[in-house]
């Protein structure tokens, strides 16, 4: 953007609602970056987009390293700032110190506009053990954790086995959402996990666990389809194909569709691999 007074170009952000000729402006660089203080836009990573309004990435300016960036939506304004707690009522003291992914999603259940993260957590009992989680931020604020290192796997039912690192995550313009990891304690058999949930179901109080993952292949499982009469489940693969910009849902392929339904790759005891479609 070419400013009124002359001088370099500054980068800035427009969109258009396809209802007007004329594209609105969202944010320009030296601009104060609403919900910051007094920082200012510097730069800007990344864009994604729901049906109901864009979700950009920017770094600040007058910020200090540990608080420099975050994720913002022209609509309600910051939803995410890098290294500031994110939820202090629910999760005080936890905050973003790195956002590796995020998706601009809204259910078509609801049509609520939210944000889901994949990130690297800070703070108050974050150690390397429990420190990468898949954030959801509900329409009204909240957040809900979905998924988080150090935790007990959901859908195992043994507490002592936990969520060790996440493998792959994949998300669907609808909220639906896939996600698989490495377990500890155990056997080596048994280690990896595929979990789906979706941030449509249930709402946004009294029935938000419903939102959570459950658990829908686990390594060492056996399995059939029309080609394989009966098997071993010896590996699990998912297909993200992750924007260079960390947002998703920019139009490359995908490996869940709309509805939930999720293709995954399943090793056998053959070393083969099987493209699978699972149901939601």
């Amino acid at each position: 953007l070419l400013p009124a007074a002359g001088g370099a170009a500054l980068p800035a952000l427009f969109g258009d609602n396809g209802s007007s000729s004329n594209p609105m402006r969202y944010a320009i660089r030296g601009e104060t970056a609403p919900g910051a203080g007094a920082a200012t836009f510097r730069s800007f990573l990344a864009l994604g987009q729901n049906s109901s309004s864009a979700k950009y990435r920017a770094t600040l300016a007058g910020s200090s390293s540990a608080t420099n960036e975050g994720i913002w939506s022209p609509n309600v304004g910051l939803l995410l700032r890098k290294g500031e707690p994110f939820d202090p009522a629910n999760y005080p003291g936890i905050y973003a110190r790195r956002i590796l992914r995020y998706w601009a999603v809204s259910p078509i259940s609801s049509g609520d506009d939210q944000l889901i993260a994949w990130v690297v957590l800070g703070g108050t009992g974050v150690t390397s053990a429990n420190n990468q989680a898949l954030l959801l931020r509900q329409q009204d604020g909240q957040f809900l954790i979905l998924l988080r290192t150090g935790d007990p796997a959901p859908g195992i039912g043994i507490d002592s086995v936990k969520v060790a690192r996440f493998l792959s995550v994949e998300v669907g313009l609808f909220g639906h959402y896939a996600v698989t990891g490495v377990l500890r304690g155990t056997a080596s058999t048994r280690n990896v996990a595929l979990w789906q949930g979706s941030s449509g179901l249930g709402d946004e109080t009294t029935n938000r666990q419903l939102r959570l993952p459950g658990l829908v292949l686990q390594k060492g499982d056996t399995y059939s389809t029309s080609r394989t009469p009966r098997d071993v489940i010896r590996g699990l693969l998912l297909y993200p194909a992750p924007d260079r910009t960390a947002a998703g849902l920019r139009g490359l392929s995908q490996s869940i569709g709309q509805f939930g339904h999720l293709a995954v790759g399943v090793i056998g005891d053959r070393r083969v691999t099987e493209l699978v479609l699972l149901e939601p």
